[in-house]
């Protein structure tokens, strides 16, 4: 360790600091046999930060490793991808058992058709209850994923026999979402090189940054415990 230590200070490498739960690794044991500690770490020198000065490490929350991942940020701005609200068939909703029935259900619900056009209004109509039924079945699978993890790790942090049990319950769940949130970004992206397992979801002078860094206030906390983010309420 002290050769390691030595290393970090001969490259001028630094502890960029985190966002999230104070561990990266966690054994899942119940008790006073669980251990949990901050392992993991990111590092960089002076002449990256300068580079990048507002970049962010955060401690993700994982439904299966020991080890929690961890996410650096370029940019720590918060961005939205535009919705263009095409409509189109997700494979996801393939993973719905009920899916075939929901097809045959929307389909009965308008007349037989007489020649293409009437097939091309059906199918319109089809899609358009597929839809709604996705948003009430499924609903929107990033940020269930967010609040699945916000749950998980809530739960990673009681050490009793039934959050251990809720946190299983949720991990299977985070599961079944990964894949699903994988099936969209793989239909739309359409290369070949992405295959099953591969989670592709989703890409600063010296002193005065590492300054600026530290005495940044990210959220604070009310008087009941509760964590202000927003800026207009900080």
């Amino acid at each position: 360790m002290a050769q390691f230590r030595n290393t970090l200070s001969f490259c001028n490498l630094h502890d960029l600091g985190f966002k999230g739960r104070p561990w990266t690794y966690d054994n899942k044991q119940d008790g006073r046999n669980n251990v949990k500690v901050r392992l993991d770490r990111v590092v960089a020198c002076p002449i990256w930060t300068n580079l990048f000065p507002n970049y962010q490490v955060l401690h993700l929350t994982s439904s299966r490793s020991d080890h929690c991942p961890i996410l650096l940020k370029l940019d720590g701005s918060n961005t939205r991808a535009s919705n263009t609200g095409q409509r189109r068939y997700e494979v996801y909703w393939e993973r719905e058992a009920s899916l075939a029935e929901e097809i045959r259900s929307a389909w009965n619900m308008h007349n037989k058709p007489k020649d293409l056009g009437g097939v091309a209004n059906n199918l319109q109509g089809v899609m358009s209850y597929l839809q709604s039924w996705s948003k009430e079945k499924i609903g929107h699978i990033p940020r269930q994923i967010e609040n699945k993890r916000k749950q998980l790790e809530n739960a990673y942090k009681k050490n009793d026999s039934n959050s251990r049990a809720v946190a299983k319950k949720l991990g299977l769940q985070i599961d079944e979402l990964l894949e699903k949130e994988e099936l969209h970004w793989r239909q739309r992206s359409r290369v070949n090189w992405l295959q099953a397992g591969d989670r592709n979801t989703s890409y600063f002078h010296r002193k005065a940054t590492w300054r600026a860094k530290k005495n940044k206030i990210d959220k604070l906390k009310d008087d009941n415990g509760n964590e202000i983010t927003k800026e207009s309420d900080l």
